[in-house]
């Protein structure tokens, strides 16, 4: 199962966990929904991310992951912070990141430009 989150630039909800797009859409989206003076409810303008992990294959691995380590790993081995993980040889070298999901969830149709296939 993927992890799932609502952000914008002024809130945010924590990481939760679900098995599709949409389950993640009805479920975030009801945290962000406030009740009016005159018993209407609104919302705020808010976007669904979800995150994925990517693997970076890296080139001449045992002088990179040397030097790496060299300069980003934790004291004494390099000059990056305490907590900072070390590269190994061998290793897959996986990174997270959160993408905006776009399509989908609703039935509005958002503007996505998308590329078209060139035959």
């Amino acid at each position: 199962m993927a992890r799932y989150k609502m952000a914008n630039a002024l809130r945010h909800c924590d990481p939760e966990e679900f098995k599709t797009d949409k389950a993640a859409w009805n479920k975030l989206r009801k945290y962000f929904l406030f009740k009016e003076a005159d018993g209407s409810i609104t919302g705020c303008y808010i976007w669904l991310w979800k995150e994925i992990e990517i693997e970076i294959p890296i080139n001449n691995e045992e002088v990179y992951v040397e030097m790496h380590n060299k300069t980003y790993g934790p004291p004494p081995i390099g000059y990056g912070p305490a907590n900072a993980p070390l590269l190994e040889v061998g290793k897959p070298n996986i990174h997270t990141h959160w993408i905006p999901i776009l399509e989908g969830v609703t039935t509005h149709p958002y503007k996505v430009t998308k590329k078209k296939n060139k035959k």
